[in-house]
């Protein structure tokens, strides 16, 4: 198995030859290629299946009991299925995926907590939402080789650090529901 890396270490591509001891029904071989740019994935080339699945079904898809001969293709599989994706916009949410979903990031030197939400996340404005997961402040300073945990569920949107403190509590709207006041 081979991989090829870009100038900061992420896999782009990944290849693998027949083992001697594959099964005799195998295809081929898995190949695989990611394109990205500026840190976050937008395409994937390759004939090794896909991860575009749901939550259940990628956690399904590893409790598998393989088979006593299993292929060296996802999930044991003998022959490959092409895939080709350039939709990778909107990112799953599976136990296969790492991007605006849970997990973890190592500070590196010189980041701060807007670079590194503009840089998962592609807005900087929501740095907050990694600050409040790892307890931290505005300000906070950050040292190369620190372990962050990225929050789940976090999307870039028209809500950010600047709006959030300004949207209307449902207290308020209960209070003072909006409309016309009616005597």
């Amino acid at each position: 198995m081979t991989f090829s890396l870009d100038e900061i270490g992420q896999v782009i591509r990944r290849d693998e030859t027949k083992p001697s001891n594959a099964p005799s029904t195998q295809v081929g071989a898995p190949h695989e290629v990611w394109y990205r740019f500026g840190e976050r994935e937008f395409g994937y080339l390759g004939n090794n299946g896909t991860n575009d699945v749901s939550m259940a079904a990628s956690i399904d898809a590893r409790q598998v009991v393989g088979s006593t001969n299993p292929g060296t293709y996802r999930n044991g599989a003998h022959s490959g299925v092409s895939v080709i994706d350039f939709t990778r916009g909107i990112e799953r949410v599976n136990s296969y995926e790492q991007g605006s979903k849970a997990g973890g990031y190592t500070v590196r030197s010189g980041d701060t907590l807007q670079g590194i939400a503009q840089r998962l996340y592609g807005d900087a404005s929501l740095w907050y939402k990694i600050a409040e997961v790892n307890g931290l402040g505005a300000g906070a300073g950050l040292i190369a080789g620190q372990q962050l945990t990225l929050p789940s569920g976090v999307v870039r949107s028209s809500y950010n650090a600047g709006t959030r403190q300004s949207l209307p509590t449902l207290a308020t709207y209960a209070l003072f529901p909006p409309g016309p006041v009616r005597y």
